[in-house]
């Protein structure tokens, strides 16, 4: 993925993120339509990412973190079912990344199902040693009274 891109997003230079995104990568569509999500996402414009994160699908962009930052979007616009859905992808394609499953336990904790919500952060206890995931496994348990 283009780090000059995401620095730029991460720095609040949208404008020069689309700019650099336009003049490098509007040949390479999957990347193009990614970047233009990302700083969708920056600037809270959460319908135009899912439109473009969807169009870097379709131009056949296939990575852990454009499922990521589409769940995002989607649960930004309370579409659960199709965030979880997309968090799901991005752990299928790379269970490595947590964030996915603390976005999930938190979707699945909205809903008030909180045994799902502890399926997924004890299946992410297996695999990290994070003190976050740690602590959130401790005050599910504690909500199911185990």
């Amino acid at each position: 993925m283009d780090e000059l891109i995401t620095n730029l997003i991460k720095e609040n230079k949208i404008i020069e993120a689309k700019i650099h995104a336009i003049k490098n990568l509007f040949f390479d569509k999957k990347k193009f339509y990614y970047y233009l999500g990302l700083c969708s996402i920056a600037e809270k414009d959460y319908e135009s990412a899912i439109k473009f994160f969807n169009n870097s699908i379709k131009h056949g962009l296939k990575h852990f973190l454009l499922y990521y930052n589409l769940g995002t979007a989607y649960l930004e616009m309370n579409q659960n079912h199709r965030a979880k859905d997309c968090f799901n992808k991005s752990i299928e394609l790379n269970n490595q990344y947590y964030n996915n499953y603390l976005n999930l336990a938190y979707i699945y904790l909205m809903e008030n199902d909180v045994k799902s919500a502890y399926r997924i952060i004890k299946t992410a206890t297996s695999i990290f040693e994070e003190p976050k995931i740690i602590q959130i496994e401790k005050k599910i348990l504690k909500a199911l009274n185990i």
